[in-house]
């Protein structure tokens, strides 16, 4: 194992306190306190990088291989990988790839969701999933409509499935009869007198 170096620069763009350590196995390790940006060049590669600075920029290509730390705000102006050990406080980007990561604070948002029984959440890449229940009255000439949480702008699937319907149970199983980007419609195979049946359903969207 090679000597630990340790170089301290005290200023850099008039405020700035950089502590880069080399020479253990883990790689170099840079320390960064500052009221100014810090800029991490394109084509990267850093171990463990901690920075207390109002803006972080990483350019494209940058590889943050462990700890990746960031109180203030972080920029990611293009392909970023980080590998483990992920916190931002405010993070913003064009393209990031995340293995192991994880935001600690919930500001990395995605958009409004709600945790919910008849709820909705955002995924990354822009799909829009919502879920919930309806008990209704319903036989295969009586529909009954399902609002959902949100407003889609498309919508691409929706699926339920029965839940529990006493004891009609085994007699009514739900189909989807017409679908909006607000609410659905459905109903059930049952052809004699209309039993109140209980659904769960799963849309997609965006």
């Amino acid at each position: 194992m090679s000597s630990l170096t340790t170089t301290t620069i005290n200023t850099v763009n008039g405020t700035t306190n950089l502590t880069a350590t080399t020479g253990n196995t883990s790689g170099p390790a840079i320390v960064v306190s500052s009221s100014e940006s810090v800029w991490i060049r394109a084509n990267s590669i850093t171990n463990v990088f901690v920075t207390n600075t109002t803006a972080t920029i990483i350019n494209s290509a940058a590889t943050v291989n462990s700890t990746f730390i960031a109180s203030g705000n972080a920029t990611f102006n293009s392909n970023v990988t980080i590998n483990a050990n992920t916190t931002v406080n405010r993070m913003t980007a064009n393209t990031v790839a995340a293995v192991n990561g994880s935001v600690s604070t919930n500001t990395f948002t995605l958009g409004a969701s709600l945790a919910a029984a008849n709820g909705y959440t955002r995924l990354p890449n822009g799909l829009l999933l919502q879920w919930g229940s309806q008990a209704a009255s319903v036989n295969n000439a009586t529909v009954a409509t399902a609002t959902f949480p949100a407003t889609f702008s498309s919508i691409y699937s929706v699926s339920v499935t029965i839940a529990n319907s006493g004891t009609t149970a085994t007699a009514v199983a739900p189909v989807v009869n017409t679908v909006s980007t607000t609410n659905f419609t459905w109903k059930s195979t049952l052809a004699a007198a209309t039993a109140t049946a209980n659904i769960f359903y799963m849309a997609i969207g965006t």
